[in-house]
């Protein structure tokens, strides 16, 4: 493969990754309007099962879209970006076994434990459960570390970039932090929290893909 091709290769991979973000955004903003309640009884229903296959491809595009804007900004990295980047990462890595776990199992077994599930469910709603959940709650606190941390220094890293709009990086780190009022906000009315992220995903995604154009 020539220079010329390989040059070719790479605009075209970013130009992916900035579809990939630009999708990702977007089903954020979906997921959060057509979500149903996080109940025992809906579990089983078909709208559940759509906006979890939904979600996993949401997972799974923002994950290749970072992968994208680390491979744009490069060098312009440095060593703490980077890492903000990598958590923001992990947190799209986490948050795709829960939905991947919520659209395929806990329908497989809600008839079988639905204390279990309405367990798994309080730590979305916030309300208390009686089973025993094990090690999972603790993976969902890295979840919302990971979300919020990671969030505000990658928006930070595309603010300071000089390559992506500055104003879509600042989004990223208020929205992220803005996640913080869900403690005092009651669900499902704290997913609005989740519309400037989405915002942001996807204008740095359309940028990146116009600048490959």
């Amino acid at each position: 493969m020539n220079l010329a091709s390989k040059h070719s290769l790479s605009r075209s991979f970013i130009s992916a990754t900035g579809l990939s973000l630009l999708i990702a955004g977007s089903l954020y903003v979906a997921v959060q309007l057509i979500h149903p309640l996080d109940t025992v009884a809906n579990v089983s229903s078909s709208q559940w099962l759509v906006v979890h296959l939904l979600s996993l491809v949401m997972d799974t595009a923002a994950i290749i879209g970072l992968i994208g804007i680390i491979a744009l900004l490069g060098e312009r990295l440095g060593l703490v970006s980077k890492l903000g980047l990598g958590l923001y990462g992990l947190f799209w890595f986490l948050t795709f076994g829960f939905h991947f776990a919520e659209a395929f199992i806990l329908p497989a077994i809600v008839g079988n434990l639905p204390e279990f599930v309405a367990t798994w469910q309080g730590l979305v709603t916030g309300e208390s459960g009686s089973a025993n959940i094990g090690h999972i709650a603790a993976v969902y606190g890295i979840t919302g570390i990971s979300y919020i941390l990671g969030g505000i220094i990658a928006g930070i890293a595309v603010a300071k970039s000089h390559l992506l709009p500055k104003w879509s990086g600042v989004l990223l780190t208020t929205g992220s932090a803005l996640t913080l009022l869900g403690a005092i906000i009651p669900h499902p009315a704290d997913r609005i929290m989740a519309i400037p992220v989405a915002v942001a995903l996807a204008w740095i995604g359309l940028t990146i893909i116009k600048k490959r154009d």
